[in-house]
């Protein structure tokens, strides 16, 4: 009885083109592994999904502007689901100013590291709590790392686009 195992599969289909993960638990751990799993598996799903949305991003870009691809470059950035890094097509217009759709389709600014909800999310723990526990709570929710000092700019710039509005 303790050799049982339970395949766990998700199906991530965008458009025509599709990719599926597949990952074997053991019912003796099955509560670790199912957790893990979900955290790695939501991570992965995300990650493809990126890519996929890219892909057909690129190809309407491609045919619908004058724009000129240039390459990719590598991004990544903080998401309830963890640290996702994908890849995203740069165009540059007629006038020589460069373009990154998928990043205005995410709506993440230059140079950003964290998803705006993700900043929301920091910023609620940091006005009930210090920046230290803010920073143990978040980690431990997002299954991620993050610092005092990251909750502690996440939280400042909450606060301007607050004051700005």
């Amino acid at each position: 009885m303790t050799g049982l195992a339970v395949s766990v599969i998700i199906t991530v289909k965008a458009g025509d083109v599709s990719e599926t993960i597949e990952k074997d638990i053991s019912v003796m751990d099955m509560e670790s592994e199912l957790n893990e799993v979900f955290h790695r598996g939501q991570q992965q799903v995300t990650a493809i999904m990126f890519d996929l949305l890219e892909a057909q991003l690129h190809a309407c870009v491609s045919t619908q502007t004058d724009w000129k691809n240039i390459g990719t470059e590598k991004r990544s950035v903080m998401l309830e689901s963890g640290n996702i890094t994908y890849r995203r097509h740069i165009y540059k217009d007629k006038q020589g100013k460069r373009h990154k759709p998928f990043d205005d389709l995410l709506h993440l600014r230059a140079y950003q590291r964290n998803s705006k909800r993700v900043e929301v999310m920091a910023a609620g723990l940091a006005a009930i709590s210090s920046f230290r526990n803010a920073a143990e709570m978040f980690s431990y929710i997002i299954k991620e790392p993050v610092s005092a000092s990251s909750i502690h700019r996440m939280t400042a710039r909450v606060g301007e686009e607050l004051q700005a509005i």
